[in-house]
């Protein structure tokens, strides 16, 4: 869709939002594979950051009075083996 990475060389996602955020990372235990990883921001590090990632692509002026209390997750990522899955073990059939 046109997106340019300024650290494709590294093959790494990163920017400067990222040392005041929480890293999820969760791995399917049968066989330690990474399966989904997020990136979390709670308000406190948004407001040692200075502002929230999405605030510098969208006016969020109008949630001004809830900032405060806004935790972001944004950089969703899921495998797509596991997209479907539900529960333990459990698969949905489409």
């Amino acid at each position: 869709m046109g997106a340019t990475w300024h650290c494709a060389s590294e093959k790494i996602d990163y920017d400067n939002f990222d040392l005041y955020c929480e890293h999820l990372l969760v791995r399917d235990n049968s066989n330690n594979k990474v399966i989904s990883t997020c990136r979390i921001s709670p308000p406190e590090q948004a407001q040692a950051r200075g502002s929230y990632f999405t605030e510098t692509e969208f006016d969020l002026s109008r949630l001004f009075q809830i900032r405060a209390r806004i935790t972001k997750v944004s950089h969703l990522c899921c495998h797509r083996g596991y997209r479907d899955r539900v529960g333990y073990g459990q698969v949905i059939k489409s």
